[in-house]
C-alpha cells in the first residue's frame, strides 16, 4: 500500500495496469473532497461578504493593467438598488451619488488625445441611469437606458476651482516633446488646442448640413470632436451622420473625412423629453477637451470660425469666460461664395421676463451695431443655449440637469445661474462665428416641416410642474417654497455651486424671487457695454472670474414709469390670471365644441 505521501506522485511498478509496463497514478479521494470543499467555501464567502470593487476602484485597477472583470448581474443589481438619500428623506440615484462635487481635493483624470471611441458595450464607459420621464421619486423605478459615464465629476468642491487645476485641464492636437502626453492645459499653443462640440438634434434634417459646414469652414478641423444625440425615428428619419452623397461618389465630404471625429448616440424619438436631456448625454462624451461648445442643429458656420472664436475666448483673459448668444437668422448672413459673415451686428443677452408660472426666461436677443467688434466680447447677464463657447471644465463643473422633463424655457435660467454660482461670467461675441437658420422667410416653409419633441408630451408630460417646481426651488428663484415641498433627486449635481451666492446676481440685476418682480430696461445697462466697463476692473488677477463680492451695484431702471405700466401690480396681475385662467378653460370647452360642428359640417372625418 502507498503511503500518504506518495497518494499525488507518480510510482512505478514491476506490473503495470493491466499488466502493462507502465506507470500508475494513484489519489487520496477524502483529501480531493476536503480541498473542494474549502474552495467552495471561499467563493461563497467572497460572494456574500467581501466588499465588490466600485466603479473608482476599476479604474485604477485598470490603469494598473490587472484583468479585473467585474460580474455583470452584480453592477446591474447595484445600478437598479436604491444607494442613499438625501437629507430630506429622497431618493438620490447611483449616477447622482457618484458624480456629486467631493468633499476633498480633487485632480482631473487623465486625458488622451485623438479619444478613443466610446463604447457603450465596454462596462467600464457605461452606466444605467432612469429615463426623467419614468422617474416618479420613488424606489421601484428601475434604471433603463444606458449612457457614457461622466468623464469627471464637478471639480469646483463647492468652491472657485483653483486656478492650477483648470490651467491643467486640456489636451493638444500634438504631444509634449517630453513627456509625450496630450494634457497639456494652458502650456498648449492656440492652432492646437481641442474642442469638444456637444450637439442635439431632434429629427432636424439639417443637422447633417451644421456639422458639414462646422468640419469645411474651420481652419483646424482635426482638432474637433463632436458628440451627437440624434433623436429620430429610427425607421423612417434619415441618421444625421449620413452623407447626402455616399461617400464612394464623394468622398472629401465632411461627414466622410470627419466620420471618425464624430460621437453618435442614436436615440429613438420617442425617448426625447426636451433638448436638456439630450444635451445631457452629449455632456457625458467629453473627455478632457480644451475647449467645449454647444449649439443648435441648425447652425451654418463661418470661414476659420474656430481660430476667431478662440482669439476672442482669449482676448477676455478670463478663464472662467463664456461667449453664448442667440445667432442670428442664417438670412443674407453669409457670403456663399468665400463663407465669411457680412452681418457685422453683436447679439447681446441682456433682459429677461417672468411668465405666468413664475420662472425667468430669456427676451429675445438685443441686436447692437454701435458696438464695434473691435472692442471684443462684452460682459452680460444672461446665457443662452443656441450658442455657447467655454473652458472644456464648464460641460465638467455645470453639467445639464437630465431632469428637466419637457421644460423648455427653464433651460437657460438655470445654467446661467448655476453657471454664475460656480464662478463663470457670461461675455456676449464681438464677431458672429455661426449663424441659425430660422422658420423665416425663404426658410419658413421647410423650418416649419421639423417635428418639435413636444409630439411626445402625452407620453411623458404629466409631471412637468413637479419638475418645474424642482428646479425653480433649487436654482432660488422660488425661496418661499418649503425645504421639504419639492423634490431634491440630483440636487448634489444639479445644483447651485458655493464660489458665488445667486442672492448677488438678483440684487445685481433687479430681481426679486420673492414677489416674482424685476427691474425692467437691463440692456440700457448693458448694451452699450457700460455693464462690461464697470465690473470688467473686478477680474481677479489670476483670471479666475469677476470679483462680484468687490462689486456694490444695483440696477435701477431709469424709466420706472414704462415699466410700471408694463409691469401693473402683482396682486391685480394675479387676479387677471386666475380669471384668464378660468376663462380660458370656458373658451377651450366652447372652442373644441365648434370645432366638432365644424368638423361635421365638412367632410364628417376632421380632415377639412
Amino acid at each position: 500500500m502507498a503511503s500518504p505521501r506518495q497518494s499525488f506522485r507518480t510510482r512505478r511498478s514491476g506490473a503495470g495496469v493491466a499488466g502493462g509496463g507502465g506507470g500508475s497514478f494513484t489519489v487520496d479521494t477524502p483529501l480531493i473532497i476536503r480541498l473542494a470543499v474549502l474552495v467552495i467555501a471561499l467563493w461563497a464567502l467572497s460572494l456574500f461578504v467581501l466588499p465588490f470593487p466600485n466603479h473608482e476602484t476599476q479604474r485604477l485597477v485598470r490603469r494598473r493593467g490587472v484583468g479585473l472583470r467585474p460580474n455583470k448581474e452584480r453592477i446591474s443589481r447595484r445600478m437598479q438598488s436604491t444607494e442613499g438619500r438625501d437629507g430630506n428623506g429622497n431618493r438620490m440615484d447611483p449616477m447622482t451619488i457618484r458624480y456629486s462635487p467631493a468633499t476633498f481635493p480633487l485632480v482631473a483624470p487623465k486625458a488622451t488625445w485623438p479619444v478613443r471611441r466610446v463604447d457603450l458595450r465596454d462596462e467600464y464607459q457605461y452606466e444605467y441611469i432612469i429615463h426623467p420621464g419614468d422617474y416618479d421619486g420613488g424606489d421601484d423605478t428601475e434604471p433603463k437606458m444606458k449612457v457614457p459615464r461622466f468623464w469627471s465629476r464637478p471639480l469646483h468642491n463647492n468652491t472657485l476651482m483653483s486656478r492650477g487645476l483648470a490651467s491643467f485641464i486640456g489636451t493638444c492636437t500634438t504631444p509634449d516633446a517630453a513627456s509625450r502626453s496630450h494634457a497639456r492645459g494652458s502650456a498648449c499653443p492656440l492652432e492646437e488646442r481641442t474642442i469638444f462640440v456637444a450637439l442635439a438634434s431632434y429629427r432636424d434634417y439639417q443637422c447633417r448640413d451644421t456639422l458639414e459646414s462646422m468640419f469645411i469652414r474651420a481652419r483646424h478641423p482635426e482638432r474637433i470632436r463632436v458628440a451627437l444625440v440624434d433623436q429620430r425615428d429610427l425607421e423612417m428619419d434619415p441618421s444625421c451622420v449620413f452623407p447626402r452623397i455616399p461617400c464612394i461618389r464623394d468622398p472629401n465630404q465632411a461627414l466622410c473625412k470627419f466620420a471618425d471625429q464624430i460621437e453618435l448616440y442614436d436615440m429613438d424619438r420617442h425617448l426625447a423629453i426636451g433638448p436638456s436631456f439630450a444635451r445631457h448625454i452629449a455632456y457625458r462624451y467629453y473627455r478632457g477637451e480644451y475647449y467645449a461648445m454647444q449649439m443648435d442643429a441648425q447652425t451654418i458656420f463661418v470661414l476659420d470660425w474656430d481660430v476667431d472664436v478662440i482669439n476672442q475666448h482669449q482676448s477676455t483673459g478670463n478663464e472662467m469666460a463664456v461667449l453664448s448668444h442667440t445667432p442670428q437668422d442664417i438670412i443674407d448672413s453669409v457670403d456663399p461664395k468665400t463663407g465669411k459673415a457680412l452681418e457685422r451686428k453683436r447679439t447681446i443677452m441682456c433682459e429677461t421676463h417672468y411668465l405666468r408660472e413664475n420662472y425667468l426666461e430669456n427676451d429675445l436677443s438685443n441686436l447692437k451695431d454701435d458696438v464695434s467688434s473691435e472692442r471684443g466680447p462684452i460682459l452680460q447677464p444672461f446665457w443662452s443655449a443656441a450658442f455657447s463657447f467655454a473652458r472644456g471644465h464648464f460641460v465638467v463643473n455645470v453639467p445639464y440637469d437630465q431632469y428637466m422633463t419637457f421644460l423648455f424655457s427653464e433651460e437657460e435660467i438655470s445654467m446661467a445661474l448655476r453657471g454664475f454660482s460656480v464662478g463663470y461670467d457670461f461675455y456676449s461675441p464681438a464677431r458672429n462665428i455661426c449663424f441659425h437658420t430660422y422658420a423665416n422667410g425663404e426658410n419658413e416653409k421647410d423650418r416649419k416641416k421639423v417635428p418639435l419633441f413636444w409630439e411626445n408630451e402625452k407620453r411623458y408630460g404629466d409631471d412637468v410642474d413637479h419638475f418645474r417646481t424642482r428646479i425653480k426651488a433649487m436654482i432660488g428663484l422660488s425661496p418661499e417654497k418649503n425645504v421639504h415641498a419639492w423634490n431634491h433627486v440630483g440636487k448634489e449635481l444639479y445644483g447651485l455651486g458655493g464660489a458665488r451666492q445667486v442672492s448677488k446676481f438678483f440684487s445685481i440685476y433687479g430681481i426679486d424671487p420673492m414677489e416674482k418682480i424685476h427691474e425692467h430696461h437691463l440692456c440700457d445697462f448693458v448694451d452699450d457695454g457700460t455693464m462690461h466697463e464697470t465690473f470688467a476692473k473686478h477680474l481677479r488677477s489670476n483670471g479666475m472670474g469677476i470679483d462680484y463680492e468687490s462689486i456694490q451695484y444695483q440696477f435701477k431702471d431709469s424709466r420706472p414709469v414704462e415699466a410700471s405700466q408694463r409691469n401693473g401690480n402683482r396682486k391685480m396681475k394675479e387676479l387677471v390670471r386666475v380669471e384668464e385662467q378660468q376663462g380660458g378653460q370656458k373658451d377651450a370647452s366652447s372652442a373644441a365644441e365648434e370645432k366638432d360642428k365644424g368638423q361635421d359640417q365638412n367632410t364628417g372625418d376632421g380632415t377639412g
